[in-house]
């Protein structure tokens, strides 16, 4: 079988390969989605201009254009494929959705920017979901018009982020600054954190001009092996999100996995998928800084820190690799 992967344009699709050779950035090609080849796909790749409102209009009242091979284009998520969709030809489209479908359950304005997008996108023959908890929404959303939607985890480097050993001294981190992260429930939850563990070093990114609380350093943007060296010296890992379907913070919480560290996140729909809370990390609900707190300060213990950490990473090697998601794709695209 022979698949497109359609990056966009803005992307240095070499020199990303390039940095990968040098190890510098995980994997060969964003998202893992080189290991295609070892999946028996034949894998071409293709630039995606940015598209203009005339072409996203164009979308709105006429289908894609279909070439007549059985082949397929794939995008990432869905603000890639409508420059897919607008300026490629290909037999069968698939595409990742992330966004769409915490947007159907928000307010009037939300919720038509969704359906607005779906409309447009409603050339798109498969959609791939990483969070089982976005499936049934977007079925329904669909309705009867026959596009599939389907669940396939999604996968990190393990080899780019190894396991290391525990640093010598207690460190918390949190990075990653999207619209979902909540900034403020994890900046209380360290505040409680440094006044039980003053000689812990507490590290965070957010969005925004929210003070920080005294033992709090903020942390800048960094580049894949700065962020590496960052996990090495991190106890715990730390991700507060607000309710959503996408999974807010999954790289960085199967990163910190990775490298064998425990992960104390919030409990979303669809992490049950890739946290086993107690096991292989700790779940705790939305806007609750003492229990998140709680959580951070418990997996400081050395011995605690060992054993959760151990476990994800064993978790991670085993199901949350991009060699195992490109391997899951490649099913999708073959049924």
């Amino acid at each position: 079988m022979r698949a497109t992967f359609g990056f966009r344009s803005e992307t240095d699709l070499e020199g990303w390969a390039r940095d990968n050779r040098e190890g510098l950035r995980p994997d060969a090609m964003p998202y893992g989605m080189n290991k295609l080849v070892a999946n028996g796909i034949d894998l071409h790749t293709v630039a995606l201009p940015p598209v203009s409102k005339m072409d996203q209009f164009a979308l709105l009242v006429r289908p894609p254009r279909r070439s007549p091979s059985p082949h397929w284009t794939i995008a990432w998520d869905e603000h890639a494929a409508l420059r897919m969709l607008a300026t490629t030809s290909s037999h069968r489209f698939a595409s990742g959705l992330i966004w769409a479908t915490d947007h159907l359950g928000g307010g009037v304005a939300a919720r038509q920017k969704a359906q607005l997008m779906l409309r447009m996108l409603r050339g798109i023959d498969l959609f791939f979901c990483n969070s089982s908890a976005q499936v049934v929404p977007l079925r329904e959303a669909l309705g009867r018009r026959g596009t599939r939607v389907e669940f396939t985890t999604f996968g990190i480097d393990a080899d780019f982020f190894s396991q290391m050993p525990l640093p010598s001294a207690p460190s918390v981190m949190s990075v990653g600054n999207d619209v979902d992260r909540d900034a403020l429930t994890l900046l209380e939850a360290f505040a409680i954190v440094h006044r039980e563990r003053p000689d812990a070093r507490l590290q965070v990114q957010f969005r925004g001009d929210h003070v920080l609380p005294a033992g709090v350093e903020r942390l800048p943007q960094m580049s894949h092996s700065q962020l590496r060296e960052l996990y090495a010296e991190t106890t715990v890992v730390a991700v507060a999100t607000r309710p959503n379907l996408h999974l807010s913070g999954l790289t960085a919480t199967l990163e910190g996995m990775a490298t064998g560290r425990p992960v104390v996140r919030t409990r979303t729909p669809g992490i049950g998928d890739y946290v086993r809370d107690g096991e292989t990390g700790w779940l705790v609900e939305p806007h609750d800084p003492a229990t998140l707190a709680k959580r951070i300060l418990d997996s400081l213990d050395p011995q605690t820190a060992t054993q959760l950490g151990s476990r994800a990473r064993a978790a991670v090697v085993e199901s949350f690799t991009t060699s195992v998601m490109a391997a899951g794709l490649a099913r999708l695209l073959n049924d």
